[in-house]
């Protein structure tokens, strides 16, 4: 743990909040982390070992999951990726496939762009197992002392199941250095 932290002044979820646990899987939640590492990772809701898919699922609204602050304009290099392996399911219950996830990403806290929307809709992407994300973000912000991101996971309709989860977040710089030139 690095400093996350849960809740936004307008999440309304009353279950399924996010947690860092050793996730105890259903047909909806992952039942591992993804890290060859460890065996902790963020998780909607934890539910008992064996529970029922509805058991802690996101319910009533939206939970919040905010990485560390991150100061990346200092990092002197010339590429920057941020990287994160992703779980989402929304594709069971009485009204599946009808929640986005959304992730976003601020340079300033208060301004916040959208890095990808998982769902609504039938996919790879909204069935579960651990999916890679990778991407620039100067593609969408400039690198500044203050950036963060922000994983909003929501259940907005009636009997929908709502499980997210992410793990082994890096963020992965790269630096070309010249060979000095000789005369």
């Amino acid at each position: 743990d690095q400093g996350w932290t849960v809740g936004a002044s307008s999440d309304t979820a009353t279950t399924g909040i996010w947690t860092r646990v050793a996730p105890n899987g259903t047909v909806a939640a992952p039942g591992a982390d993804h890290s060859e590492v460890g065996t902790q990772c963020w998780v909607t809701g934890q539910g008992g070992a064996g529970g029922g898919q509805g058991e802690n699922d996101v319910d009533g609204g939206a939970t919040t999951l905010f990485s560390p602050v991150m100061d990346l304009q200092s990092s002197g290099t010339d590429t920057v990726l941020i990287e994160y392996w992703r779980w989402y399911v929304n594709g069971t219950g009485a009204t599946p496939y009808t929640d986005p996830w959304l992730i976003e990403i601020t340079g300033d806290l208060v301004n916040w762009v959208t890095v990808e929307q998982v769902g609504p809709g039938n996919g790879p992407d909204t069935n579960g197992g651990w999916i890679l994300h990778s991407f620039d973000p100067t593609s969408l912000i400039s690198l500044t002392s203050t950036v963060q991101l922000r994983f909003v996971a929501a259940d907005q309709d009636a009997g929908s199941i709502v499980e997210a989860g992410i793990d082994d977040f890096r963020v992965v710089t790269r630096s070309c250095q010249t060979s000095p030139s000789f005369r």
